[in-house]
């Protein structure tokens, strides 16, 4: 039963924290528009690449949660976002950054 609500509870953490990563993309989208020199509406691109890669990954995760085991496969999931977040780091202002900001989902 323990082992269950542990569960239960990083599921809702796990969801709470992708609404809250999409909630902070949105509202800070003007402010990050103006600090990049673009419009507000090239900088939609980045909403739209999180809802695609979004949109492609949760049937992509049910295939595969019926071949992996639950546990690597978020481990991995994991492991994905935080590559991804580095490389977003490590070449700001390139194509391979907006790609590396698609995969980590912001």
């Amino acid at each position: 039963m323990r082992s269950l609500r542990t569960l239960a509870f990083l599921v809702a953490g796990c969801f709470f924290m992708l609404n809250l990563d999409g909630t902070i993309v949105i509202t800070a989208l003007p402010v990050m528009s103006q600090d990049l020199g673009v419009t507000t509406a090239e900088s939609g691109l980045v909403v739209t690449a999180y809802l695609v890669a979004l949109a492609a990954f949760i049937p992509l995760g049910g295939w595969l949660l019926s071949r992996i085991a639950a546990k690597w496969l978020f481990t991995g999931a994991v492991a994905l976002f935080t590559l991804a977040s580095r490389g977003r780091r490590a070449w700001p202002g390139s194509p391979v950054s907006g790609s590396c900001r698609a995969w980590a989902g912001r």
